[in-house]
């Protein structure tokens, strides 16, 4: 219950933080570097006396450091007197910060899959922080297939990062790393890269991958990503059948045309051209997706295919009613690829048909009477069948 006097309070700056200043300043109070228990300097703040019943606080600002991120940190201080202590169970305290981690995605795309030699195409680069710390000083790399594309330009310098500030680049071939300050949890932003493409042929991979960050982050499994052109030509095979080929006038056939890339490149924006002949009339269509789950068209006359990658195969199927008038008649369907960006290297199997023959009818007619030779007054059976 008596006053405190040379009252010393004394705090140890650990591994993760760095002291910055007292607040405010003209406290009695000295940080001396590289003392302590942690060698991260200590705080000692002197105090002649402390009434009973009285408080003295002292507040100072630290910095957390990089690369703590994912770790808890502990900082404690501890207070002496001159007087014997009563009750030294109180003497000290501590409190700690547990530093936030960040989860950088990083996803790439192309915006032509299968280029031709002499062509640009242009690779975006996207990158998420998931949270939930901040991510500052992000580089990623991005190595280009330089094999097959030479560097042409890139979008940074339009590029802000979280703070407001242009990203920026530097290429060394064949690596160009995105320097990004600042990325919000939450945030995303895109890096364009535009390249020729000088090779003639071959499947080529181009590789995004988050280099270094400040923080932790939580998970390595999304810090990559790749995107492939197929440079050169390739294979489209047009294949057609029809559900009934002996339909009868007035009956529904379904007429399915299937597109098969047979590689050894991408093939995209496909053209196939199908109008249904005469002697059968349109109902509906049942379009799919396209290789990368795009949806395709059809409009009656023309089937729009944006994707194929090799391997992929896709099928639309037409209905449609066989019209009257058409028995004993034979009809032709023919499905034919009219188009793609990439040269098609085999044009035998651009084009297939699928046929119906209608079905005719044949009416006879049979009369007999049950008596030939009647007397007259007699009652006669006529039977027509």
């Amino acid at each position: 219950p008596s006053q405190a006097t040379n009252v010393v309070m004394t705090d140890d700056i650990p591994a993760g933080i760095t002291f910055s200043q007292f607040i405010p300043n003209t406290l009695p109070c000295t940080f001396t570097p590289g003392a302590g228990a942690f060698s991260n300097g200590q705080l000692v703040c002197t105090f002649a006396s402390l009434a009973n019943g009285a408080s003295q606080t002292v507040e100072f600002e630290a910095t957390v450091d990089s690369g703590t991120s994912g770790t808890a940190i502990t900082n404690s201080a501890s207070v002496t007197a001159t007087e014997t202590e009563s009750n030294n169970a109180n003497n000290s305290d501590s409190a700690t910060i547990n530093v936030e981690t960040v989860d950088i995605q990083v996803t790439k795309v192309v915006n032509n899959a299968g280029p031709a030699n002499g062509q640009q195409v242009i690779y975006t680069v996207t990158v998420q922080n998931n949270g939930p710390g901040v991510a500052t000083n992000l580089v990623i790399r991005d190595t280009l297939p330089t094999a097959a594309v030479s560097y042409v330009s890139d979008n940074a310098a339009s590029v802000n990062d979280s703070a407001g500030n242009p990203t920026s680049t530097s290429y060394s071939a064949p690596d160009l790393d995105w320097s990004i300050g600042q990325l919000n949890a939450g945030d995303n932003i895109s890096l364009q890269i535009t390249v020729d493409v000088t090779a003639t042929s071959g499947t080529h991979t181009n590789m995004a991958a988050l280099q270094s960050v400040d923080q932790t982050d939580s998970d390595n499994t999304n810090n990559s990503d790749t995107a492939d052109i197929s440079i050169g030509g390739t294979d489209i095979a047009v294949d057609k059948i029809v559900d009934n080929t002996t339909p009868n006038e007035g009956d529904t056939i379904v007429f399915t045309i299937t597109a098969t890339n047979n590689g050894p490149g991408v093939a995209t924006n496909i053209v196939i051209a199908d109008t249904l002949p005469a002697g059968v009339t349109y109902v509906s269509h049942n379009a799919p997706n396209d290789g990368t789950g795009t949806p395709t068209t059809y409009n009656g006359s023309v089937w729009n295919i944006g994707q194929l990658n090799n391997g992929q195969s896709r099928s639309l199927q037409i209905t449609a009613t066989v019209d009257n008038g058409t028995g004993g008649s034979t009809i032709i369907n023919t499905a034919t690829r009219t188009g793609m960006d990439q040269t098609d290297t085999n044009s035998t199997n651009d084009s297939d048909t699928a046929q119906i023959t209608v079905n005719t009818v044949d009416l006879a007619v049979t009369k007999t009477v049950d008596n030939a030779t009647p007397n007259e007054t007699d009652t006669i059976v006529y039977s027509v069948t």
